[in-house]
């Protein structure tokens, strides 16, 4: 934790504004409180860093990027935005909710994870990239596609649209036909 601690510190000092905050933006039954309460102190305690708790909901309700670009929550400049949310689709009740997190994004503040990072570990962008010719559309060198697929964990489908993936688990996916009762 102690190494998290450093690194949030680090980008809220090359934020370079005293005052600000770092914004911890939660889920509103939040369960892994307890990590997120030792790294609060740990900023406090070791880097002096003030921190602000608050759901993405109350995120979209009181945050806003003002006309310098900087991420406001109240009236709290935003120095870092540490998500515990915005992970699912669910989190993203509105409207509202993409705008904020797309402007969330878009201001100085550093956000971790930025939303590239964040997507890039979801496992459907997961799933996508492993398809013959998606991750060669984005690498045009042949060996270090090679190189970068010999790390790929293995992508199974567990849908039945998802063609190009294997799905050849066995016991996993069979046509509807096979799993009637004779």
């Amino acid at each position: 934790m102690e190494g998290l601690a450093d690194a949030v510190a680090e980008a809220y000092t090359l934020y370079n504004c005293a005052g600000s905050v770092v914004l911890f933006v939660t889920t509103e039954k939040e369960r892994n409180v307890f990590d997120q309460n030792h790294l609060e102190h740990q900023l406090m305690s070791r880097h002096q860093v003030r921190t602000v708790r608050a759901t993405f909901d109350e995120v979209v309700e009181h945050g806003k990027r003002n006309a310098a670009g900087r991420f406001l929550y109240g009236k709290d400049e935003v120095a870092v935005c540490y998500f515990r949310a915005t992970y699912m689709p669910e989190h993203f009740k509105t409207e509202k909710h993409w705008e904020t997190r797309l402007e969330m994004e878009r201001s100085r503040a550093v956000c971790c994870p930025s939303i590239a990072y964040q997507l890039v570990g979801a496992k459907k962008i997961q799933q996508k990239i492993a398809e013959p010719g998606v991750l060669e559309r984005f690498v045009e060198n042949s060996g270090e596609c090679q190189r970068l697929r010999n790390v790929f964990a293995g992508q199974w489908a567990l849908d039945l649209v998802s063609s190009t993936i294997r799905c050849d688990m066995p016991g996993t996916i069979r046509p509807p036909a096979k799993h009637r009762e004779t």
